[in-house]
């Protein structure tokens, strides 16, 4: 069987603290003498860097002990590890408890006083689900303001593809200094233009694609003549004097009338 587990269970100085909490020689002999051991650490898979201050889950979010939210951080990495998962055919998994990512019925509270309450981390929710719900197999999310967000298989590759990409050039910049711009100069072209992207923005694409979704639910939920006005106003191009003609009464009574129809669509947008 394969068996996704806990770097750090491993052996791998992956935790937030720089070390490890690697099993006994003889549990890691048993298991790799069963089954197929692939590591994962979704924290670092996430882009968070080892040592890091400590996490905890708070409700939906991820907070370090500093305040710094690193929910799409976590959010992420568990994205990865599911991919992770999935590339390998691994059909159980062996994680590390009480982790705000890997913890499975029991994590730290969020309260950093070391209590313990039922839940689960972030990585392993997510495992959870996609084994308990067949309909997630298949599907991709992004991690966006703290929640995951579906998207096609295109735009979660290129995502990926550009978060990579950033964290190699970043590592390199920073444990060796060799990267310049300078380097890639050539009679044919300027090295400099590569800080030019013009790849489409899959966050953007994203955040715009769900409002829309959002713009449509809510607009769903109005009334036949409170839909037929906003069509006249805003995709007819109708003023409100040719909408009160129409309708024979007052321009106030109209303009009244598309503040109330606007606001009720503000709160479901908002809901």
């Amino acid at each position: 069987m394969k068996l996704l587990v806990s770097a750090c269970l491993l052996g791998v100085a992956c935790r937030y603290d720089g070390a490890s909490k690697g099993l006994s020689e003889d549990v890691l002999r048993a298991l790799m003498a069963r089954h197929t051991l692939v590591p994962v650490c979704p924290e670092q898979l996430g882009g968070l860097p080892t040592p890091r201050d400590a996490s905890e889950r708070q409700g939906s979010r991820v907070v370090m002990r500093s305040g710094r939210d690193v929910t799409d951080a976590y959010a992420c990495g568990a994205q990865q590890a599911l991919a992770l998962a999935q590339r390998f055919g691994c059909t159980a998994a062996l994680l590390k408890q009480r982790s705000p990512s890997c913890g499975h019925g029991e994590i730290y509270d969020g309260t950093f006083t070391g209590t313990v309450v039922e839940g689960w981390g972030v990585t392993a929710e997510l495992l959870r689900r996609e084994e308990a719900d067949s309909s997630y197999k298949g599907r991709r999310f992004l991690p966006l303001h703290g929640m995951l967000m579906e998207v096609t298989p295109e735009e979660y590759q290129a995502f990926y593809k550009e978060q990579n990409r950033q964290q190699y050039i970043n590592r390199r910049s920073i444990d060796r200094g060799d990267i310049s711009y300078d380097m890639l100069t050539t009679d044919e072209k300027d090295g400099t233009n590569i800080l030019v992207d013009n790849a489409p923005d899959i966050v953007e694409q994203v955040e715009k694609r769900i409002m829309l979704d959002k713009l449509r639910t809510s607009l769903a939920l109005l009334s036949e003549e409170e839909l037929q006005m906003l069509i006249s106003l805003f995709y007819l191009e109708m003023t409100e004097r040719d909408l009160a003609r129409e309708y024979q009464i007052s321009q106030v009574a109209i303009h009244k009338r598309k503040q109330r129809i606007l606001e009720k669509l503000k709160k479901l947008l908002e809901n």
